[in-house]
């Protein structure tokens, strides 16, 4: 974990969904962020089985995707999924991300081998994404786009 909060490419955020005194239920993390390339790698783990498929997760994204665009000024989003876990596969392709490839056998899973898919989003979709989900500007920069 100390790498992943210590990284000078990577911003992660603590998950909380009833209100900021209540235990943390995961996270979510851009890494590898590049800013050369206006990029990064979204990662959200949620360690409460409970909190898995409930709006916190999704907001979480929607919240550090808008921060990606809106704040780092990045172009682009890549995300990775375990080719068995079908809720995070609905919950990217709700957000609005692509799938643009698969690393095959990439992990293991139980002593079995599973494809990884690789899922892409670039910033005019997320704005669209989050626009059609009544999502509103936060106004990180005097200069952001209403």
């Amino acid at each position: 974990m100390t790498e992943a909060t210590a990284s000078p490419t990577s911003l992660t955020l603590l998950i909380r969904c009833d209100n900021l005194d209540a235990a943390p239920v995961g996270f979510v993390r851009l890494y590898n962020v590049n800013f050369a390339h206006g990029f990064a790698f979204l990662e959200t783990a949620i360690a409460a089985r409970h909190r898995r498929r409930t709006d916190c997760d999704v907001e979480a994204r929607r919240l550090v995707s808008h921060f990606a665009v809106a704040a780092l000024r990045l172009h682009r989003l890549e995300t990775k999924v375990c080719s068995h876990n079908l809720v995070s596969i609905n919950l990217v392709e709700h957000m609005g991300f692509t799938l643009e490839g698969r690393l095959r056998e990439a992990y293991t899973c139980h002593g079995e081998r599973g494809d990884m898919l690789v899922f892409g989003i670039l910033e005019s979709e997320i704005r669209a994404q989050l626009a059609s989900d009544g999502f509103r500007e936060m106004g990180f920069w005097p200069d952001e786009p209403a």
